[in-house]
């Protein structure tokens, strides 16, 4: 079984020309658009009412189907920056803001590698950010306000808007070219409008109407939830502002997100205004986790990283840790020293795990036990579940690895979770049960015949062993999948 090439990420992120990833984006969609049609076929009435300029949303049956057929686009056609440490910190600011939403859906955060200055909302609450983006921010809270941005567009159904307006024929063809626009227009926002003004017929200028309508209601709500989850509501204008004025100096480097969320000195003005009205308290442990965060974004994805200036003590013992040969016993204390704040020592622990080579016995001990002990803070934290399993497998513990990420409760990010779960069973040769969490994998995404494959796999392997065929007939008879009967004679 060949893992490295069932569970490797593409990296062709770049979009090239406009009719070969329009091609490859409909293509990754065929598993839901296969299962949408029945949809189609026997909920017409579902669909968007054609044709009316109001607000009539996609069903959220609908609505979930194209998010995991986004989900999954996102992990096989786009090259998404991997390292838990940094995705945990966009996770941890996002869910905070998404909190205070007041939708049912369950979003997810995912990091694309791409310098380009952008951010996008998928649907049901898929949002990609972009280290290009994470480099730009000169602050937390204007990452915060980007993410909250993008939130808000979600919450006001921009998305299903947008199709409504556009589409002129209730076929999934049509919703499929949509997806695939928001798709390509996320990382080429010219290749994105081709697509949609060719695949779609719409006007332009209607569409510049409604795009700026968007990005003002995207901001008007965006600075409320940035309040309330403990951001500088100032920081979404003042963000939009500074990069307005950078391309005014220089009109041929004008950043993506301005090109995919226009600006103008009226919608500058008026978020402006609105969030002057709203006292903010900061806090000054901000700028110290985006500090680090930065820092090791530079370390890991520039070869000759140009390190910022770092602000503090901790900030320093975190630079000697990543970039140092050997972790001393100070630097050690230093970044599991409990009187800091939570959020930077969790980024501390994340790094330890990630830099454990650099320790010694008795530093490698300790780790261990605090490690159990901040996971029995934050129960629900991924990346501290995903890099201490990545430890205790190294050092020889593949059982109590697995079951940490067994135990894990999340609703999200569950395509990642199986798919880190199958490659430790796999390690175990435990080929049967790494076949089963790729099963679980595949249907968290959607793809309901690959996940069938799978399980097929699964069940001609588990003969004999009890528990594991009745977890098979339980994911068979939960998910609907009917088994290819085999002829053993």
């Amino acid at each position: 079984m060949n893992f490295s090439r069932i569970l490797r990420f593409s990296a062709t992120a770049a979009v090239q020309n406009t009719k070969t990833v329009l091609a490859k984006a409909l293509s990754i969609h065929a598993f839901a658009i296969s299962t949408l049609m029945l949809s189609t076929a026997s909920h017409a009435t579902n669909l968007p009412d054609l044709g009316s300029p109001d607000l009539v949303e996609y069903d959220r049956i609908t609505e979930k189907k194209l998010g995991q057929a986004f989900t999954y686009a996102l992990h096989t056609e786009y090259k998404l920056y991997q390292d838990p440490a940094i995705t945990q910190y966009i996770r941890d600011i996002g869910h905070q803001i998404a909190g205070f939403s007041g939708t049912n859906r369950h979003y997810s955060f995912y990091i694309i590698d791409n310098p380009a200055i952008n951010a996008f909302a998928g649907p049901d609450g898929v949002i990609g950010i972009h280290t290009g983006l994470i480099k730009a921010v000169r602050n937390e809270d204007e990452l915060a306000g980007v993410i909250a941005h993008e939130i808000s567009h979600v919450t006001q159904n921009h998305l299903s808007r947008r199709y409504e307006y556009s589409t002129t024929q209730g076929t999934i063809n049509s919703l499929a070219s949509f997806i695939a626009a928001v798709l390509i227009g996320s990382q080429d926002p010219n290749a994105g409008m081709a697509v949609f003004m060719g695949g779609m017929g719409l006007n332009m200028q209607e569409q510049l109407k409604n795009s700026r309508q968007h990005e003002s209601e995207a901001d008007s709500l965006g600075i409320d939830l940035l309040y309330k989850a403990g951001y500088d509501p100032k920081a979404m204008a003042s963000f939009f502002g500074h990069l307005n004025d950078q391309s005014r100096s220089n009109s041929q480097q004008v950043p993506e997100i301005l090109r995919t969320h226009p600006t103008s000195a009226h919608r500058l003005a008026e978020a402006s205004n609105r969030a002057q009205q709203l006292e903010f308290q900061p806090d000054p442990h901000k700028q110290s986790r985006l500090d680090i965060i930065k820092l090791k974004l530079q370390q890991t994805i520039e070869s000759n990283p140009q390190h910022n200036v770092l602000r503090t003590a901790f900030d320093n013992c975190y630079k000697q840790a990543l970039t140092g040969k050997t972790i001393t016993d100070k630097t050690y204390d230093c970044l599991t020293d409990k009187t800091q704040n939570s959020g930077l020592l969790r980024q501390a622990n994340y790094l330890l795990l990630q830099q454990a080579d650099k320790l010694d016995d008795k530093q490698r001990k300790a780790l261990q036990h605090y490690s159990e002990y901040m996971l029995a803070l934050y129960p629900t934290d991924i990346a501290l579940h995903n890099l201490y399993s990545n430890y205790l497998s190294e050092n020889n513990q593949m059982l109590q690895a697995t079951q940490l990420l067994e135990n894990l409760d999340s609703k999200t990010y569950q395509y990642e979770i199986q798919q880190h779960i199958a490659k430790l069973y796999n390690r175990q040769n435990k080929t049967a049960k790494a076949y089963l969490n790729l099963a679980k994998a595949y249907i968290a995404v959607g793809d309901k015949e690959r996940a069938k494959h799978y399980i097929e796999q699964a069940n001609t392997l588990a003969k004999g062993n009890i528990n594991l065929q009745n977890a098979i007939k339980n994911f068979i008879e939960d998910h609907a999948i009917t088994l290819i009967e085999k002829n053993n004679s």
